[in-house]
């Protein structure tokens, strides 16, 4: 699917997504520079999302904060956003790895002190 062929001020209020219905490794088009470039959504809130993109026809991306009319879905693949491994890699450091660690934290701190693995005592 190529970009969008209008604006985002052209673009009808009926058709214009909520930010919020966006979610992390989503594909979209980020207006930026008077055109569309490819992105992929790195967090959405109810007012805005954020989104990686390409802001040239360069392998470089930038980041920014975009309201709902200046992005929308995207169904083609770009090869420089689109790897798989990095949309993981980017899904694994903004939610398994934050969870995975509080659930370590939670865990020690319920052992009792001989079996924590931070214990300098040996159980007697």
């Amino acid at each position: 699917m190529p970009p969008p062929a209008i604006t985002p001020t052209e673009w009808p209020a009926t058709e214009i997504a909520a930010a919020s219905s966006y979610k992390p490794g989503d594909r979209v088009w980020v207006y930026r520079g008077g055109s569309w470039r490819p992105g992929v959504v790195e967090s959405a809130t109810s007012l805005a999302v954020l989104a990686t993109y390409r802001p040239t026809g360069a392998r470089g991306t930038g980041v920014d904060t975009v309201t709902a009319p200046y992005v929308t879905r995207r169904t083609d693949r770009d090869t420089s956003l689109d790897q798989t491994g990095l949309i993981h890699e980017r899904l694994a450091a903004a939610v398994i790895r934050p969870i995975a660690t509080r659930a370590a934290v939670h865990i020690a701190s319920s052992l009792p002190a001989a079996h924590s693995p931070v214990s300098d005592t040996e159980p007697q």
